[in-house]
Formats: C-alpha cells, sequence, structure tokens
C-alpha cells in the first residue's frame, strides 16, 4: 500500500508542516499497478476482460491489517489474484511516498507498522521470500497457457522465468516490463527476457553488460537491446522524450504530448498496461503503443488513479486513422487515437 502526498512546489520537505496538494492510498508495486489498470481500462470499456495476478502478499499481521487492505482493493476492480505465499511471513510493505515539484519521490518505507527508511523505490531491496506453496508453479503454467498474453515483471525472477518459459512453449506471447537498474539482478532475468516477443523499458534499466557508462542512457539501453533482441518488438521511454522502438527491423520514434503534470507515480505502468491491452484487442503493436504512450502522458494530469474517470472523453477526442503509422507527419503534437466501443 502506497500513501502518497503530493508537494507540487517543492523541492524537498525539511522540518515544519505542509500541505499537500493531494493525497491518496492505493495498491502499488509495478505488478499490482499494471494489473489494476489492465482491468480498469477494460472496464471503462465495459469489455470483460479476465487479468489474473501472480504475486507475493503475505500472512496478515495481527496488528497491522494490510493484507485486507491489499485484497480489496484489488478485488474492488475485479483482478482475480493468486497468492503464491499466503500461510508465511513475507514482507508487507506500506509506503509513505512523498512527491516534490519535478516528480521526484521519496519513499518512506514500513514493515508490519515498524520505521523503516528506505531509497527511491527502484533502487529498494526485493524482499526475500521462501518458495511458493507447493502447486502454485503448476498453477501458474495451466495460466499462462490458458492466456492471450503474458505480462512478466521484476519483482520475483523465478516466477517470471516458469511464467515466460511455459507461455512460450504454448505459443502464447510474452511482455515484459523491465525496469531492472542493478546489475547483478539483471542477470536473473535473461532467460526471461529471452522468451519474450515484447519488451517495454525504462531508460534508466540496465542489461549485465552495461556497467559502464551514465546511468541513464536511453540510446545506449536501445542499441544494447535491438543488437541482443533483433526479432523482438522493443520499446524504450525517456520521460518527455520520444519513445524509441524497434520491430521487424524498422527503428522509429513516437512523440510524448507534453501535459501540466500532477503526479507522475506509476505512469510507466500505465504505458504498459495500456500497450497490453490494445494488443489483446489485436491492434498492431507500433499502434498500441501510439495508443499507450498517449494515455501514460494524459494520466499525469491527475493524482493516482483518477485518469480512468476521464478516459472515455479522451479517447472520444484522439483517434488513430486507419493504417497511420507512429511516424506520420499529422501524428504532430497531440497524439491521435482509436475510439474503443
Amino acid at each position: 500500500m502506497d500513501r502518497v502526498r503530493i508537494h507540487p512546489d517543492l523541492d524537498r520537505v525539511e522540518d515544519g508542516k505542509f500541505r499537500a496538494g493531494h493525497s491518496y492510498s492505493a495498491v502499488g508495486g509495478g505488478g499490482a499497478n499494471v494489473a489494476i489498470a489492465l482491468k480498469e481500462i477494460a472496464n471503462t470499456f465495459n469489455d470483460p476482460l479476465e487479468v489474473t495476478f501472480f504475486t507475493k502478499i503475505g500472512r496478515e499481521h495481527r496488528d497491522y491489517p494490510v493484507r485486507h487492505e491489499v485484497l480489496e482493493k484489488l478485488d474492488s476492480v475485479g483482478v482475480d489474484v493468486r497468492d503464491m505465499v499466503p500461510n508465511q511471513d513475507h514482507r508487507i510493505d506500506d509506503n509513505t511516498v512523498i512527491s516534490f515539484k519535478g516528480g521526484r519521490f521519496v519513499s518512506l518505507q514500513e514493515e508490519f507498522a515498524k520505521g523503516k527508511a528506505a531509497t527511491h523505490p527502484l533502487e529498494q531491496d526485493r524482499p526475500s521470500a521462501d518458495p511458493c506453496d507447493p502447486g502454485m508453479e503448476q498453477q501458474i503454467i495451466e495460466a499462462v497457457r490458458d492466456a492471450d498474453l503474458v505480462v512478466v515483471t521484476h519483482h520475483f525472477p523465478d516466477m517470471s522465468e516458469i511464467a515466460a518459459t511455459a507461455a512460450q512453449k504454448a505459443g502464447v506471447p510474452v511482455l515484459m516490463d523491465y525496469p531492472v537498474t542493478n546489475y547483478e539482478a539483471a542477470w536473473k532475468y535473461q532467460r526471461t527476457l529471452e522468451s519474450c516477443e515484447y519488451i517495454l523499458a525504462p531508460a534508466e534499466a540496465r542489461l549485465p553488460d552495461m556497467i559502464g557508462g551514465s546511468y541513464k542512457n536511453g540510446n545506449s539501453l536501445f542499441s544494447k537491446l535491438t543488437g541482443r533482441f533483433p526479432n523482438k518488438f522493443i520499446a524504450v521511454s525517456d520521460g518527455t522524450e520520444p519513445v524509441m522502438t524497434h520491430h521487424d527491423g524498422r527503428k522509429e520514434q513516437i512523440p510524448v504530448t507534453q501535459y501540466p503534470v500532477v503526479d507522475q507515480l506509476g505512469t510507466g505502468d500505465v504505458r504498459t498496461a495500456a500497450f497490453v491491452y490494445f494488443m489483446v484487442k489485436e491492434e498492431a503493436p507500433e499502434r498500441a503503443l501510439i495508443q499507450a504512450t498517449g494515455i501514460a502522458s494524459f494520466s499525469v494530469q491527475y493524482p493516482g488513479r483518477q485518469w480512468i474517470e476521464h478516459l472515455p472523453d479522451y479517447m472520444k477526442a484522439h483517434r488513430l486513422p486507419s493504417g497511420q503509422s507512429a511516424n506520420d507527419p499529422e501524428n504532430e503534437g497531440e497524439q491521435p487515437f482509436t475510439s474503443i466501443a
């Protein structure tokens, strides 16, 4: 659970009291963000899309009912949750996330209500956990065999590899959301990347052979990914810079429309979810990413997931004519979209 406080006019918080511009509580984490946004988008268009989310929530703590709150939020959206460690003392995090001017975040993490300082969310050490419950691996394999598309994230490398490998064997397309910034952790996901057809990554992500150079270099990451995986669809995003894409030997760029920023937390997860949704609706990947990039940019105007309420009107105003590509001159500035009924 993330308790978010947005201070749009402050560069930092020092001693004293400050009134937040916006505040909200929401289930967080990259995998949960994608699952919820995907289901919310489908719900917006009355689409009975089934979303199953495999994760590790852990046992409810007797003095701190975070597990119940997390499950209640996911259930209210309609996400089918499969908890891989329901009877084990896996860590449940309750974070206070403070957003400053320019989209900079500080996360104060609590474990079972005991204060614990933390660094940037992407740099936190992921919790260790015992192996999943007996039979869960088989549940994952069976679930991905019946899926139209499988999304894997960077939280639990063992489960991601099982899911991606099983899906590949079953002929089910796999997408990896890959914001891995730790070099040692990057080694754990290489087999998973090899099983994917689609890779979405932010500019700060790293591969094992990218130890040198600047921390955030989208061009370098894009070059490494396209050189290593020439037959995959690859997209690298970098804030408001154009999204770099590679597909069928073509390298293109998708412009990013800029909106007044209120809340950038989870923007990349919104892009991933929207891309998945339009891919499931049988859009070509380039067209799906155009739409997903526009929705992600549009979402920063609203705190939390309030952008969902405004999505139908936005989609009506942004239509993508049949056959139009990412680099057509008509695409400059405001992005065109397809209306979903």
